[in-house]
């Protein structure tokens, strides 16, 4: 069988190798502290489990409305005015299965095969292979200590091309942690090209504010998802709010839905109410590898 020259640019997620490695020792009987998939190591919450169950007894098993249904979009826009002050219609949000499907779907619908997508280095290790999947090419931008590692936007300026579909921003990144401030932000926006905002760290700010791009264009599509915030990484629930473009997205699943519209209206972000609980967990392992106590 041959594989596809797209296939063979993509290159491994080595956090996934590590995760598998640190499972076989684990089930081999090492103590394993885990550093490598971003979620956290306790489990679902009660609360989340218990409307999943529930759902499923009422029968929500069912194919949904194509973008999400309607309970939950409302929802996700509710959320966006009450945090942000950003009006956005429930019709421009789509709901997808992960936000890794929301960030293929909006590469590919902003850029052909041969255009360019500007994006930081660091990265997020999948945003250079989802482009290349698409023959795409990353159009990669250095950022360092030196600037804060926030992205200049004289370097972006400085690198747009004819061939430049979209510039993609993460705040707070990965894997720097780095959150865009206000300026940085207000002035990319002004740069006259689309832009992917993935947001799904908002939420994991326990310093200063998360702003939106939201706040200072509407030239954008944003990427969250709930499941780094809500504790529950394998249920995955990515969204999509699009400013600019249509797009049209497979159906997701009811239950996982319906669950969410009621931990957003609810303003339930688990994971920052589990920060004290990490505290305590690495200050037990810093201990334990000698290092001062907290």
């Amino acid at each position: 069988m041959d594989i596809s020259r797209r296939a063979q640019a993509v290159k491994p997620f080595l956090v996934m190798d590590i995760m598998e490695e640190a499972n076989r020792m684990a089930a081999g009987g090492r103590d394993v502290i885990h550093l490598e998939v971003g979620e956290p190591d306790f489990d679902t919450p009660p609360c989340i489990r218990e409307a999943i169950l529930k759902a499923v007894d009422c029968g929500q098993t069912h194919y949904t409305h194509s973008m999400g249904i309607p309970e939950l979009r409302e929802a996700i826009a509710e959320h966006y005015r009450r945090t942000y002050g950003v009006a956005v219609d429930p019709g421009q949000v789509i709901v997808t299965a992960g936000s890794s499907p929301a960030l293929l779907m909006a590469f590919a619908c902003l850029a052909d095969g041969g255009g360019e997508i500007v994006m930081t280095d660091p990265y997020y290790a999948c945003y250079p292979n989802f482009a290349r999947c698409l023959d795409i090419v990353p159009r990669l931008i250095p950022t360092g200590s030196d600037d804060q590692f926030q992205l200049n936007p004289d370097k972006v300026q400085a690198a747009l091309k004819p061939s430049t579909r979209a510039l993609l921003i993460n705040s707070p990144a990965n894997p720097t942690g780095i959150c865009l401030d206000q300026e940085h932000m207000e002035s990319l926006s002004r740069l006259g090209i689309p832009i992917i905002s993935d947001e799904i760290y908002h939420g994991l700010v326990y310093e200063g504010i998360s702003h939106t791009i939201l706040e200072y264009t509407d030239q954008a599509i944003v990427i969250n998802a709930r499941e780094q915030n809500f504790a529950h990484n394998v249920f995955k629930g990515g969204i999509q709010y699009v400013r600019c473009t249509v797009l049209h997205v497979v159906p997701t699943n009811y239950i996982i839905n319906i669950t969410a519209v009621k931990l957003i209206n609810n303003g339930f972000f688990y994971v920052q109410h589990g920060f004290n609980v990490f505290f305590m967990l690495f200050s037990k392992y810093f201990n334990r590898l000698g290092e001062p106590e907290y």
